[in-house]
């Protein structure tokens, strides 16, 4: 009895991550747009009824906004921060009466990245962290590891 309650227990404890992989899928491609120069695109398709925050968002806001990292600072040159596509969509918070920022059904985040000269990097390691919310609940942050190759002759999708 006891083993089958901690099982339950540790099944349970699992559910939050097993139901942000359902509502959300993540894809990763990259675009050469120039000698050593790429588009990385970090995209979120969302299920109905399901939204994740944008990067950007006012002072007081209780969520997690969606956070991309890139964990190869040496090699690599970033433009600015990713830029948003999709259909951003602005709501009041009823809890504490300020304005969201967030996307629903399909966002993709844009980086441009540079390979530093003198570097042979084929692959940019990054980091998505981000928050799944519906209109009645919000799910634990989710922290997604991935890999893309930089190198077109080879796949542009190396997930982790």
């Amino acid at each position: 009895m006891i083993r089958i309650l901690f099982l339950l227990i540790l099944l349970g404890m699992q559910r939050p991550g097993v139901q942000a992989q359902e509502q959300a899928h993540w894809t990763y491609a990259v675009k050469p747009i120039g000698s050593n120069r790429f588009e990385v695109h970090v995209t979120a398709a969302l299920q109905p009824g399901w939204h994740i925050y944008a990067q950007h968002q006012v002072d007081g806001f209780s969520g997690i906004p969606t956070h991309i990292d890139f964990t190869d600072t040496l090699r690599f040159s970033f433009e600015g921060t990713p830029r948003e596509e999709g259909h951003q969509i602005t709501e009041i918070d009823p809890n504490f009466g300020i304005r969201l920022f967030e996307y629903e059904s399909r966002v993709d985040f844009v980086q441009v990245v540079q390979i530093n000269p003198g570097n042979t990097a084929e692959n940019l390691d990054g980091l998505v962290k981000y928050q799944l919310c519906s209109h009645t609940e919000c799910l634990q942050p989710q922290t997604v590891k991935f890999t893309v190759a930089l190198n077109p002759l080879k796949p542009a999708l190396m997930n982790q």
